[in-house]
């Protein structure tokens, strides 16, 4: 983490050079191609997986849309998420 903004840390893509970065999470409307909800959390899994819930909770909360269902890459399937019907 960083001193001046601990919300930001190390990252590094494959065969690339390290650098400070955060990640972005979009939470988007398919059918109709809106993004409904922006979440920015460090770059490491654990964050970008509490991201999605967040990001499902403040969209219900300010328009009352919660989705049918979800489409996400693997790093989303785990058992606190898969289980977060309410």
């Amino acid at each position: 983490m960083a001193k001046s903004d601990p919300t930001v840390q190390w990252a590094r893509a494959e065969e690339s050079r390290p650098y400070f970065a955060y990640a972005t999470n979009y939470l988007i409307d398919t059918k109709n191609s809106v993004i409904m909800e922006v979440e920015a959390t460090r770059a490491i899994r654990r964050a970008e997986v509490g991201a999605s819930r967040t990001m499902l909770h403040k969209t219900k909360k300010r328009f009352g849309i919660r989705p049918d269902w979800q489409a996400a890459d693997t790093a989303y399937r785990n058992a606190e998420n898969l289980g977060c019907g309410s």
